[in-house]
Formats: C-alpha cells, sequence, structure tokens
C-alpha cells in the first residue's frame, strides 16, 4: 500500500492510491447525499460523511452519483474522484494570494471543520460566491474582505484555506452565461437600454451583441440589476 523511502518519507503505491481515491469518492458523495437529499447543514456533512462512506456497498455508488445529478464537487467545492479515479480540479489559489481590489469567486473550502464551516456560512462564504480583498497588512494579519456591501475581516489562517478563482470583472459558467460585476452590469445595461430607445425610434432596435454585450450575460454582485 505505502513505500517507505529513508529521509524521503512515505508515499502510496498505485494500488493504496486507487483505494485512497475510491474511499475519497464513497465519503464525498456521502456528503452530498447528506446535504442534497437528507439536507444536512454542509458543517456536520464532514464528520457524518466519515460514518456513513464505509456503510456503502459497492453496488450503490454509480445509482447514487446518477440520483444526485452527477455532481462534480463536494458541498465544501472539492472535486469528487471519477469511478475511473481521475480529479477534475479547477484551477483556484488561495484567497490570500489576491491583492486589494481584487476579486474572485469562492471555488472550494479545503479545511471542513464544523465549526470553521459554520463560521464561513454566517459571513455568507461558500463556493459559488463573489468576494473581493479590501484590506491586507503584513502577513499572518487578517484579511479584510467585501461580500456584496458587507465587509468582514478574516483571520489569515481561515483566509488560507478559501480558494478562489480570480476575475477580472466577467466569469463564465459551464452553460456560457458571462455573469458581470455588478458596476459594469449598470453600465451595459444602461448603454442597452439607450441604445435600444434611440433604435426603436428609427425603426431597428440593437441587439445585445451589436451593442457588445454578450448573449448571455447576467449581473453578480450587490444589486446586480436584471
Amino acid at each position: 500500500m505505502v513505500i517507505h523511502e529513508p529521509y524521503r518519507g512515505v508515499k502510496l503505491t498505485e494500488k493504496g492510491r486507487k483505494i485512497a481515491l475510491n474511499v475519497l469518492r464513497r465519503h464525498r458523495l456521502a456528503e452530498r447525499l447528506l446535504t442534497d437529499i437528507l439536507h444536512l447543514d454542509w458543517s456536520e456533512a464532514h464528520e457524518a460523511a466519515c460514518k456513513l462512506e464505509h456503510a456503502l456497498p459497492a453496488d450503490v455508488i454509480k445509482p447514487l452519483e446518477k440520483t444526485l445529478g452527477h455532481p462534480k464537487t463536494c458541498p465544501h467545492g472539492n472535486p469528487i474522484p471519477t469511478a475511473c479515479g481521475g480529479i477534475i480540479e479547477q484551477k483556484s489559489e488561495p484567497l490570500v494570494n489576491l491583492s486589494p481590489k481584487v476579486s474572485g469567486i469562492i471555488v472550494k473550502i479545503i479545511e471542513e471543520k464544523a465549526e470553521v464551516l459554520q463560521h464561513l456560512a454566517t459571513l455568507g462564504l461558500k463556493p459559488g460566491v463573489c468576494v473581493e480583498v479590501e484590506k491586507k497588512a503584513s502577513f499572518g494579519d487578517p484579511v479584510t474582505i467585501k461580500v456584496g456591501e458587507a465587509s468582514h475581516a478574516l483571520d489569515y489562517k481561515v483566509a488560507s484555506i478559501i480558494n478562489v478563482k480570480r476575475t477580472d470583472g466577467k466569469m463564465r459558467d459551464d452553460d456560457g452565461v458571462t455573469f458581470i460585476r455588478s458596476e459594469e452590469w449598470r453600465k451595459w445595461n444602461h448603454k442597452f437600454c439607450r441604445g435600444w430607445s434611440m433604435e426603436r425610434q428609427r425603426g431597428r432596435p440593437k441587439s445585445r451583441e451589436r451593442l457588445g454585450i454578450p448573449k448571455k450575460a447576467r449581473g453578480y454582485g450587490s444589486n446586480p440589476g436584471h
């Protein structure tokens, strides 16, 4: 299962790796079952799944995955290994890497302790939420972030377990919908309405594409508009 190399530590054999990935797959699917079907709070799912994962028969895993809609991640955003043992990891980095005024979409929470998850939930910090770093001091000091209109000071260690995907003002989801920060969205929305009104008088309303606005677009952040 493991190979020990002097002065280099221990690593899994190929067989050990497959077993570990299988256990991880069961665990994260169990977390999804607990939160999505049984509506258990996400802060309690990890510990409960540690017990449930060993009780799930091998022939139940595939039907369970299908029932859950083939989720790609656990409730905390961490990837669920495929049946073949592959892991599709979305590119992300620790929130503490971002500079002030830089935004990111939360991808995953890499530490799943109940008290930490409860705290993050009270601040509205879950996968899919947009955050902006407002203030960073020296290494180890609290990181001030903005979520919507609210600002929060996060302990450095807590901020370091939140992985985000940087945004440049726009983010595209799996369905091809472009999400635009609220400030930019309001500008585009005003541009569209003004252009549409002017062109309507000429008998040919402009489309979003002609105005430079993606066909599929939504605002995100505080009061994004429609």
